[in-house]
């Protein structure tokens, strides 16, 4: 009996292998196709079966070959445009000392703010997403900041990553942030990203008056220790 039960673990574990062999190779063969394709109706249809998983290199490599083999197809050319600007996020990264980039989105309201309102404020963009768990921990830290450091020169606004904008709504509401919200619909591939170039949630940048990033990336106690050390 224990014999037969090898005999079959040992099969099941044989066509586990070769179930991910031959997924392997239908990769490659996707993978290989972006050398011969004739037809941008067929290679639009390869590419969105190819999975490269955390494998950004393969992914430009792999995009830059597709842009050259049709140069003159608007979708094609749209879509290597949108792929280069994502994978700028991984490949750039603003610096304390850079001017931050501007950015306008909607509000609760659906009125449009762009952050070069608060030029002269110190202000901390903030960036969370009503589904991330750590973005909705780090909410107590920014309540603090801005009960303690709201009535000083200093602002905060938060950035949600969120394609549902009902669930944002209802987070903002169940949290009580009563500072500025602001929504990117498009989430990882919204102005938002690509403006700001971060690749985790949560995440915050805190600007001078002068439009400077003086830090980043501040979390727990460590944001209030910096205001701390600001408004002292």
């Amino acid at each position: 009996k224990m014999q037969w039960s090898r005999k079959q673990d040992s099969s099941t574990q044989e066509k586990r292998f070769s179930a991910t062999s031959i997924t392997e190779e239908v990769q490659a063969d996707y993978r290989n196709y972006v050398d011969t394709v004739t037809s941008p109706a067929a290679a639009l249809y390869i590419y969105s079966g190819v999975d490269f998983g955390e494998d950004r290199k393969a992914l430009k490599e792999y995009i830059l070959k597709l842009g050259g083999r049709f140069p003159n197809h608007q979708a094609i050319q749209k879509l290597v445009s949108n792929t280069r600007n994502y994978l700028s996020i991984f490949e750039e990264e603003l610096e304390i000392g850079d001017a931050a980039p501007d950015l306008m989105l909607p509000d609760v309201t659906g009125a449009l703010l762009p952050l070069s309102f608060y030029k002269g404020k110190y202000l901390l963009v903030d960036f969370w997403a009503s589904w991330d768990g750590p973005s909705r921990v780090q909410g107590m830290y920014k309540k603090k900041a801005f009960q303690k450091f709201g009535n000083k020169n200093f602002f905060l606004v938060s950035i949600s990553l969120d394609p549902e904008k009902e669930m944002w709504k209802q987070a903002i509401k169940q949290d009580e942030y009563n500072w500025t919200q602001l929504i990117d619909e498009k989430a990882w591939m919204g102005p938002a990203v690509l403006a700001f170039k971060f690749d985790s949630l949560p995440f915050n940048f805190l600007i001078d008056p002068d439009g400077r990033i003086i830090d980043k990336a501040l979390y727990g106690d460590s944001l209030l220790v910096k205001l701390n050390q600001l408004f002292r």
